[in-house]
């Protein structure tokens, strides 16, 4: 807690958060990386999603006849992933697509079977979290919900 700056001291002082709750969370933090097994097991995941998440682009690549190096398709998703998160729209929406589209284009794929590729990509990897949300909202949401729909009449 020592070493947190004066504005967020005063901030968790304003919302209520006590000095000794703030302290043990650092402590918790603390221990989470002082354990190597944390570490490892972190690091392990962290190596698995890196490397096959990329998988669904590269198949629909194959699918699509198209044979491009694993690690170009790794490359192109990441740099497509990034710009998708600088942006700030939920889920790189627009921008992810259109650097997978310039880079696949850049792999002298025609620009219709491109549009094809990134669509059915977009399908296969952001549509399927939106059913889950869906009954998250619904779940959890219910109050809110209600709120907003006696508000409209």
């Amino acid at each position: 807690y020592h070493f947190l700056p004066k504005k967020i001291k005063s901030f968790i002082l304003r919302v209520g958060i006590k000095k000794d709750s703030t302290n043990e969370v650092f402590k918790n933090i603390k221990l989470l990386f002082t354990k190597k097994i944390f570490l490892f097991n972190y690091i392990f995941l962290t190596i698995i999603v890196i490397l096959f998440t990329p998988l669904n682009l590269f198949f629909i690549l194959l699918a699509y006849s198209f044979s491009i190096n694993y690690f170009y398709v790794l490359i192109i998703f990441w740099i497509s992933f990034i710009f998708g998160k600088l942006s700030g729209l939920p889920g790189g929406l627009g921008l992810r697509d259109i650097a997978i589209g310039t880079f696949l284009i850049s792999f002298d794929i025609p620009t219709a079977l491109t549009l094809k590729i990134v669509f059915f990509h977009r399908i296969l990897s952001f549509f399927p979290t939106l059913p889950v949300g869906f009954i998250y909202l619904l779940y959890f949401g219910k109050d809110k919900l209600k709120n907003i729909y006696n508000g409209f009449l």
